[in-house]
């Protein structure tokens, strides 16, 4: 990490961890309902997600192991998936094909590895947030080796249901992101649309669904 002042002058690196071998990816929520922001990484030589708890002013525990079992460690992000109040956590990892979460008790500790599919080929990238407006958080991903990106609807428990394409014509498929992105909402339409970060050739591409409600 790099603290920041406040003006945005950051201060020198402060090393969190060595031991996250090939780190690819680092996400910062609330895991232990402390109220400050502590730290996960996915590592992809050594197949790691983990978490390192903060203590309030930015000085952080030893690493915390959630699974060894994500092969190739790509993205990790968290949110609460099984609304239970406090932030799970989400994986994908490239070489097993796999978008995967882990459920928090509360106190950051991380239950087994629940499986969400692994049907999408070089998974790169995970993300959730409600893309049905039932109140609870989706998933997306996004792989590279099937060009896809797809979504998993959650029953608000935290199971999910079969992958749902959203395309396979995103080549080589890195990222993903959903957000809002039209000013159509007061003319009764309710589209979300998803941003999709496409390969560097393509450059940016969006994709919005093909049906409208209102």
């Amino acid at each position: 990490m790099v603290p920041n002042d406040g003006t945005g002058n950051f201060g020198t690196q402060q090393i969190i961890t060595t031991n996250a071998i090939g780190a690819w990816s680092v996400y910062a929520t609330d895991l232990d309902n402390d109220g400050d922001a502590d730290v996960l990484s996915a590592s992809g030589a050594d197949d790691k997600i983990a978490w390192y708890q903060n203590d309030g002013t930015g000085n952080f525990g030893s690493q915390q192991i959630i699974t060894t079992n994500a092969i190739g460690a790509w993205s990790v992000y968290a949110t609460d998936l099984d609304n239970d109040g406090d932030a799970d956590v989400l994986s994908a990892s490239i070489y097993d094909d796999k978008i995967a979460w882990y459920p928090n008790n509360g106190a950051g500790n991380f239950g087994e590895q629940q499986i969400i599919t692994t049907n999408a080929n070089g998974a790169n990238t995970v993300y959730a947030t409600d893309l049905d407006n039932d109140g609870d958080a989706d998933v997306l991903s996004a792989s590279s080796s099937d060009n896809k990106i797809a979504w998993y609807q959650n029953n608000g428990a935290g199971n999910f249901g079969a992958q749902q394409i959203i395309t396979t014509n995103d080549n080589y498929a890195m990222a993903v992101y959903a957000t809002d992105l039209t000013m159509m909402d007061t003319m009764y339409f309710l589209p979300l649309l998803m941003m999709v970060i496409g390969n560097i050739e393509n450059g940016e591409q969006l994709y919005a669904p093909t049906n409208y409600y209102y």
